[in-house]
């Protein structure tokens, strides 16, 4: 076979092998299987991978008798190209290389359709695609399949996270742990549990993680921020953002966490000096400057600002502009933000329990059983809640 054959072969599978664009010398390498026993490291890996990917394409390597040749250290070549395969796909996932991770998946599946790794390898792309619901049904067909391994069972509670089914995503993380403890599987535990209100248990998986992972210190600045600790969960994100400065993330919340320190009278002084400056208030300042119109008694004057100005609040503003106004007990405009957040929010059991007391607080029960109705027929769940709101109302 000349050496324009090989080229050709070499062009047509960089996407495939990203070291060969690194290493064109692998062109000079002999088509054959069994030149190298190592090849878990480096480039050598890749040398492997791409003399049998070539073999798989041009044909297969056969001796005088017509028998197709092994490499003696695999079962066969469509073994070992599933491992490359494999390897180049993980890479192009941490790399955040969808379309390309796509493209290798078709050429695995084709090679090894019905491997663990394959399998794996489409309910994470779908994860990191952010395909939420096919991600979560493709999730139960795999951790029926394949009980034992603990990355599905991982994967299926990111998933289950990601649709804010707490208590299915703190089940299969449990079991993941079980299976073979990894520090992410107990991240995403703790962050999981933190979500379910689980707060001691979440503190304690995340304390003995932040020294070796610091990444997972926004994990526990979250668990005190929900416990009513502002000032121990600042402390946390300031190291943090010294340790990871550009993470912007973060920054917009040590400003939040700032202004939470702050009395309501500080508050009202920095905004009214901003006023009188024609300056805008900085976002981050307007949740606050809400919470503080409240506990100082400005009740109207809080409604007319969230009136004007939700519309450009985040999600998060919304969501943390309504927990205060349902602390402060300004149950009405709670009421009115929560239910801003029901399509986001609903299979999060604590938000739909809250939403509930606090329609019944400002007497809007019938306005919330006319939501249930309409989003009930694509949410079969609701129809309980449906039937005891409206017992409620009947009373």
């Amino acid at each position: 076979m000349g050496s324009d054959s090989v080229h050709s072969v070499s062009v047509r599978t960089t996407a495939l092998v990203p070291a060969v664009e690194r290493h064109p010398e692998i062109e000079a390498f002999p088509l054959h299987l069994g030149y190298s026993q190592s090849y878990s490291r480096g480039a050598v890996h890749y040398y492997v991978a791409e003399s049998v990917y070539v073999a798989e394409r041009v044909g297969p390597i056969t001796d005088q008798g017509g028998r197709r040749q092994m490499n003696p250290a695999t079962k066969g070549p469509d073994e070992q190209l599933a491992r490359v395969l494999q390897r180049n796909l993980r890479d192009l996932l941490r790399a955040g290389e969808l379309s390309r991770a796509a493209e290798v998946l078709t050429r695995l599946e084709e090679v090894a359709p019905l491997a663990l790794e394959t399998r794996a390898f489409s309910l994470e792309l779908l994860l990191r695609g952010r395909s939420y619901q096919e991600a979560a049904a493709l999730a139960m067909q795999l951790v029926e399949l394949f009980p034992a391994s603990a990355h599905v069972q991982y994967l299926t509670g990111i998933a289950a996270y990601r649709l804010r089914n707490y208590r299915l995503a703190a089940e299969r993380l449990r079991e993941s742990r079980r299976l073979h403890p990894h520090w992410k599987f107990s991240r995403w535990l703790g962050k999981t549990l933190t979500q379910l209100g689980e707060l001691e248990q979440a503190e304690g998986l995340l304390t003995e993680l932040v020294e070796s992972h610091p990444v997972c210190l926004t994990d526990l600045a979250w668990v005190y921020e929900r416990r009513g600790d502002p000032a121990r969960a600042l402390e946390l994100l300031e190291v943090h953002g010294q340790r990871f400065p550009d993470d912007a993330f973060v920054a917009a919340r040590i400003k939040r966490l700032r202004t939470r320190g702050l009395s309501p009278e500080e508050i009202l002084q920095e905004m009214a000096l901003l006023e009188e400056l024609g300056e805008e208030a900085p976002p981050e300042l307007e949740p606050a400057f809400v919470r503080s119109l409240l506990a100082t008694g400005q009740g109207k004057r809080a409604r007319e600002l969230v009136r004007e100005r939700r519309r450009t609040w985040s999600r998060e503003q919304v969501r943390e502009v309504a927990w205060d106004s349902y602390r402060l007990q300004a149950f009405d405009l709670a009421f009115e933000l929560f239910l801003e957040l029901f399509p986001a929010e609903r299979s999060n059991f604590k938000y739909m329990n809250t939403l509930e007391r606090t329609a019944q607080l400002c007497g809007r029960l019938d306005t919330l059983v006319e939501r249930y109705e309409s989003a009930a027929e694509s949410d079969r769940t609701l129809y309980g809640r449906l039937k005891k709101l409206r017992r409620r109302l009947e009373d």
